[in-house]
């Protein structure tokens, strides 16, 4: 899926920083070859300086061109990745496993969030991180109290068994 571009003229405007830059390499080339060969007797570094000097300055052109263009990609990224996850979001695939959501995932979601702020299990990100590995192995079919009783045995233990929770 394609976004549309919202800042069209930015870029455009950095494609002509980029080809003026460009323009300016090919005149600081021809101008340095000029004036070096229409030196009569004298030195040449005047244009060796007009050859190195406007082909640096032309590559500096280029990357503020290029570097407004790479502005604008990124905003489009950024926009297109924050569409996508709505997207993913509104269709129900879980960013813990690439699966529908099931009663299971949405329940520990409830525990990793703390439902119910009374009830709820104080998890650092270790812990909520040990739960979320587990949604593959355990069973599918575990509800809050389940998962709040995982959540607490790893809690006390993080090498708890839990073989009886698994599918």
């Amino acid at each position: 899926m394609e976004t549309e571009t919202r800042f069209g003229t930015l870029n455009g405007v950095g494609k002509f920083i980029s080809a003026l830059g460009v323009f300016l390499i090919f005149l600081a080339i021809g101008g340095g070859f000029i004036i070096m060969k229409n030196t009569w007797g004298g030195s040449s570094s005047v244009g060796i300086g007009v050859l190195i000097g406007g082909a640096i300055m032309g590559i500096l052109v280029i990357a503020n061109g290029q570097l407004i263009q790479c502005f604008v990609a990124i905003e489009e990224n950024t926009r297109q990745t924050s569409l996508d996850l709505r997207e993913l979001k509104r269709s129900g695939i879980d960013s813990v496993s690439d699966k529908p959501q099931s009663d299971s995932i949405r329940a520990l979601e409830e525990v990793l969030d703390g439902w119910r702020s009374g009830q709820a299990l104080t998890l650092n990100s270790a812990e909520k991180r040990m739960l979320r590995d587990l949604v593959d192995r355990l069973r599918p079919d575990l509800t809050r109290e389940d998962w709040l009783n995982i959540a607490r045995l790893i809690k006390h233990d993080p090498h708890s068994e839990l073989s009886q929770y698994y599918a």
